[in-house]
């Protein structure tokens, strides 16, 4: 179980990293369809990080 959180969470960090990277993106837009587009991204990678944050909790409540 440990081994599956452990790498989880890894997957988390980087994932969270990228999200990081797109609300960067998003706010530095240079234009409306620049931001759109990166807002779309984000929402996508948001979606990934929640996930992942729910799967964390479920290996953790079945320890």
């Amino acid at each position: 179980m440990e081994q599956a959180i452990n790498k989880l969470a890894s997957w988390y960090g980087v994932e969270q990293e990228t999200l990081d990277d797109l609300a960067h993106d998003v706010a530095q837009a240079h234009s409306v369809d620049e931001m759109m587009r990166a807002k779309a991204s984000y929402e996508v990678q948001h979606a990934k990080v929640e996930t992942l944050l729910e799967a964390i909790r479920l290996v953790e409540s079945t320890k």
